[in-house]
């Protein structure tokens, strides 16, 4: 068994499945949790919101299980790093090529999803899985903030990731900026794509208030202003993905990263 990594309540490992001889990877609740109600609900939550998805760009888990006193999801082993990897570090341009490929995959997971009555809530580069080789293979991972949309809306479990927190979610439970739906989660992905693009989500510095006023009140910023090479039209579509009201956006995150695709396609990178 091989440890993968940890998140704030889970911890990843590679493990060979007996029979079979195959790698599977297992997510399994750390031991403080693993006692509480809600924490084990909200652990099981991924596998119970996602068990009809079947996608190819989507990962799911396939098996929920317990086991020494703890809670524990398998997914098969798919992907080499994650999207993370592919952010520009100070000075370098990103491959546009992958970015896109990452941008419309990502997309077509998420409208399929969002089809199916379930938004994500925690769209980053870190739940972006990315195998590189033999083809650039892109996967939606961690439905674990994920919620079926009711009513015409869904419903914050957990607060996602700030970097990528659309105003609405920031305010779910006073529904400043309308409720949670699918242009929730095209909000997370242009700010990955900003993020991909330039080397920083579009309000990277400061407190957790700061950040969070930010994206609730602050214009988004310029992805020229840091990456000139980029086309000029690039800021006005990640401008209207990352506008402040939900029905602002645009109608589908398909359409998003077809726009923004369409306008790299005219970038010029030596």
């Amino acid at each position: 068994m091989a440890f993968l990594g940890r998140g704030g309540r889970a911890e990843v490992y590679a493990v060979r499945e007996p029979l079979t001889r195959r790698f599977e990877a297992v997510k399994i609740l750390i031991p403080q949790y693993a006692e509480d109600p809600a924490e084990r609900t909200q652990f099981a939550h991924e596998y119970v919101v996602t068990r009809h998805l079947e996608h190819p760009n989507i990962l799911v888990p396939t098996e929920l299980g317990e086991a020494g006193g703890t809670m524990w999801l398998s997914f098969p082993v798919v992907a080499q790093h994650s999207a993370s990897a592919l952010v520009p570090k100070r000075g370098e341009a990103p491959d546009l090529d992958r970015v896109g490929t990452l941008l419309r995959e990502s997309a077509s997971a998420l409208d399929y999803a969002h089809a199916r009555q379930i938004v994500h809530l925690d769209v980053k580069p870190a739940n972006l899985l990315v195998v590189a080789n033999p083809d650039f293979l892109v996967f939606l991972s961690d439905f674990g903030s994920a919620e079926e949309i009711r009513d015409g809306a869904g419903h914050a479990n957990r607060l996602a990731s700030l970097p990528y927190a659309a105003p609405e979610l920031l305010t779910a439970r006073r529904g400043d900026y309308g409720p949670l739906g699918p242009a929730t989660d095209q909000y997370a992905l242009a700010a990955s794509a900003m993020e991909l693009l330039t080397g920083r989500p579009p309000f990277p510095k400061g407190t957790t208030w700061a950040v969070a006023g930010a994206h609730l009140k602050s214009p988004p910023p310029s992805a020229r202003s840091r990456a000139p090479w980029l086309p000029p039209a690039v800021d006005s579509v990640l401008h209207k993905a990352l506008a402040k009201a939900p029905g602002a956006r645009y109608p589908s995150c398909g359409e998003f990263a077809d726009v923004l695709v369409r306008v790299l396609s005219y970038c010029d990178i030596e």
